[in-house]
């Protein structure tokens, strides 16, 4: 699969209002836009592991996604939520419990492309991540 392998944080686009209308305060935020991220992700068919390394070490992240199932999550606040994954073609495309939240994960032109919807808020912020 093409998400599969190491990825750097390159950029964000509407991380700060995004974040903001979820009520992240602004130390929080600052500490978001200057953090590196390298994400490692693994295909093995009906399982995916994504893990997040932030700051080096700082923290890790590792979701456990199980492709057709609720899979319990670490959303973009740090916070754990449920949500049932498929694939569509090299796409993953996640639907959180309750529909309040959307995320994709794909490979654009190169770079791995992460959209994550709040669909009450009708707000959507993207991560942009460069191989590594």
């Amino acid at each position: 699969m093409a998400l599969a392998g190491k990825w750097n944080k390159a950029r964000n686009e509407n991380g700060e209002a995004f974040l903001t209308a979820l009520g992240v305060d602004k130390a929080a935020l600052e500490r978001a836009a200057n953090a590196a991220c390298v994400t490692e992700i693994t295909d093995s068919g009906d399982k995916v592991v994504i893990v997040r390394n932030w700051n080096n070490g700082e923290k890790v992240d590792t979701n456990t996604i199980t492709i057709g199932a609720e899979s319990e999550l670490t959303g973009p606040r740090g916070n754990a939520f449920k949500a049932t994954v498929t694939r569509e073609g090299d796409k993953l495309v996640g639907v959180g419990s309750g529909g309040k939240m959307k995320m994709f994960l794909e490979v654009v032109n190169g770079e791995l492309v992460e959209t994550v919807e709040a669909v009450e808020q009708k707000l959507t912020m993207k991560r942009f991540h460069t191989k590594a």
